[in-house]
């Protein structure tokens, strides 16, 4: 995440606040933790929910000018009532407290998927889907800014809505422009609304409010700046670290200072723990309880949910590769957990130890462990995962299965290949480590 630029506060009636969000996905189905404990069910189910009160209670604290949402508000273009009563009620917080709401639709929540009509407090401006609308704000003559938006018609939009948006008019005050969209790479994202930073900047803009990335990412500093506030709450080990909004201050000159600030009530995050130098299980259990007790510490008050891979080699390697040890070791470490505000729920182990052999000197030998690693090692070549690739490309062309599967990397594919040689040499070598 990028470290944000000092926040002040307004200093004059010409400078502009406001909260600058996207990607609630209100709703998002968490799925596999229910199963551990209804009562973390329940956390998780409401945590989309959680954050998106916070980003309104963060604004009526702050006494904003207005809130910016950048698309996908809900998860699905459906939008659930009881999401939607939400939506309003929180909305209505904020009307409530003179604070004004411009949405932008996107591609989870464009304007021809509404299933139910909620009508909107006073104070929330929509934009529309057919061509980019500017709204000044306050509506009346005493112009402070203006903004300048356009929402998801239909849910595939492979337009690039950037180029449709009007430059910046020259008695116009400072301009923020909102919108769902891909610019650049996209990090991983379905390229809707792709768009290049240089179609940003022909605007002449002050701000771009963008959403569709769910990760915080400054884009530009200033001149203009360009932001993706990212998503107010992760929802899988996709989505690890804080998550939030950006409060944002415009200078009626231009210049902007913006500060993150985190909204989740769940964290996700990974952890590796080496079993180099562990002579027993008991050894490991300390070990993750130690890191359990580091994440609740760093966690700033709110729930985690981590996984733990464990590498390298050594005796407790032979353990693992027992059938139900890591389970035995997840219920072992999961034991008294609670769902305390600052819970730390392991959700998984992943056991990509090794075992404790020589790879070198085994390498050498001219038996099948011998054989074992050479084969190993000459499917780790770059040339030879792009032949694996090619073997599997009947599987992922297939009709019925192809929608589940994604392209395997080479990462993946070495660590495929590095499983597949430890779960022999432990057929075949066991405890013996010469």
């Amino acid at each position: 995440m990028p470290a944000p630029l000092e926040q002040t506060p307004p200093s004059n009636r010409t400078d502009i606040r406001f909260i600058h969000a996207a990607d609630l996905h209100l709703g998002t189905p968490f799925t596999g933790i229910s199963k551990f404990s209804p009562e973390f069910g329940d956390i998780l189910a409401y945590a989309t929910y959680r954050a998106f009160e916070e980003i309104v209670s963060l604004a009526i604290r702050e006494q904003v000018n207005f809130l910016l949402i950048s698309g996908d508000i809900y998860d699905s273009e459906e939008r659930r009532i009881y999401g939607q009563l939400i939506v309003r009620k929180q909305l209505q917080r904020l009307s409530d407290a003179g604070i004004r709401t411009y949405i932008a639709f996107g591609n989870h929540d464009p304007l021809d998927g509404w299933s139910a009509h909620i009508s909107w407090p006073e104070g929330v401006h929509v934009m529309p889907g057919d061509a980019p609308e500017v709204a000044y704000y306050p509506a009346d003559d005493d112009r402070m800014a203006a903004i300048v938006g356009m929402s998801f018609a239909r849910k595939a939009v492979s337009e690039n809505l950037a180029s449709r948006f009007p430059s910046k008019g020259r008695d116009w005050p400072v301009t923020i422009g909102l919108l769902h969209c891909t610019a650049g790479a996209g990090g991983g994202h379905v390229p809707y609304a792709p768009c290049s930073v240089e179609d940003l900047l022909q605007s002449g803009y002050d701000y771009w409010a963008l959403g569709h990335i769910h990760t915080p990412v400054v884009l530009r500093e200033n001149n203009p700046a360009i932001i993706y506030s990212g998503n107010p709450q992760g929802r899988d080990f996709g989505e690890c670290g804080p998550r939030g909004c950006y409060i944002v201050t415009m200078k009626e000159s231009g210049t902007v200072v913006y500060d993150f600030i985190e909204t989740c009530r769940i964290r996700w995050e990974e952890h590796e723990i080496s079993i180099e130098g562990m002579e027993d299980t008991n050894a490991l259990i300390t070990a993750m309880e130690g890191a359990i007790a580091d994440i609740r510490a760093n966690a700033g008050g709110k729930g985690t949910i981590c996984r733990f891979t464990l590498t390298g080699r050594g005796p407790v390697h032979a353990v693992l590769a027992r059938n139900g040890a890591t389970e035995e070791i997840l219920d072992a470490v999961r034991e008294g957990e609670c769902p305390a505000p600052d819970f730390v729920l392991t959700e998984k182990i992943i056991d990509r130890t090794e075992h404790p052999v020589d790879r070198e000197s085994v390498a050498c030998r001219t038996d099948i462990v011998g054989d074992i690693i050479q084969i190993s090692d000459c499917l780790m070549q770059e040339d030879t995962t792009d032949t694996i690739r090619g073997e599997l490309s009947e599987l992922y062309e297939n009709p019925r299965v192809k929608r589940h599967l994604e392209m395997l990397t080479d990462d993946e594919i070495v660590t495929l290949v590095r499983e597949a040689e430890t779960y022999l040499l432990d057929q075949f070598v066991g405890d013996d480590s010469e």
